[in-house]
């Protein structure tokens, strides 16, 4: 059973933000996992689960995936190393910045609430597109700017 709106207003105001700002669709939980299964072709209905050979094939281009986004994050760290230690302090000074990249712009925000929550709000945009993300901040750990320069970073990848 969900507790009332303006309950988890009082209990939890950074999970209602959460809830506010993310699609519907990217809330639900999903309970199967894509990599078992293998769909049939374009226009017939089902699936059957993937043999080990093509579990082995999906679990490894996953995991180039992986490194392929670790070796660009990597890359934008050294590229931007002073944009992103400049955008990374003032984001704690004043909590908002704004961090022009060539063709990108990365905006960040601080929300604290009323209990010590906070979230961070990271917006970047591009040429090719734009994205968005939210991240929750814990209370207990103060904000610094090494902490904030890996959201910053993996904003800059993904616009």
């Amino acid at each position: 059973m969900a507790l009332p709106r303006t309950l988890m207003r009082l209990i939890d105001p950074a999970e209602v933000y959460f809830e506010q700002r993310t699609p519907r669709a990217a809330r639900r939980r999903s309970a199967h996992y894509p990599e078992a299964a293998v769909l049939r072709p374009e226009g017939e209905v089902g699936g059957r689960p993937a043999s080990e050979a093509e579990l082995g094939v999906k679990r490894r281009r996953g995991a180039q995936r992986f490194e392929d986004h670790r070796a660009a994050l990597a890359d934008a760290k050294q590229r931007w190393a002073a944009e992103l230690r400049t955008a990374a302090d003032e984001l704690v000074r004043e909590r908002a910045t704004r961090m022009p990249l060539g063709t990108r712009t990365v905006d960040a925000r601080i929300i604290t609430f009323w209990r010590g929550d906070r979230v961070l709000e990271v917006t970047a945009g591009g040429s090719g597109g734009g994205h968005s993300s939210l991240s929750r901040l814990r209370r207990d750990l103060p904000i610094t700017a090494d902490a904030l320069i890996d959201y910053l970073a993996r904003a800059a990848i993904n616009a």
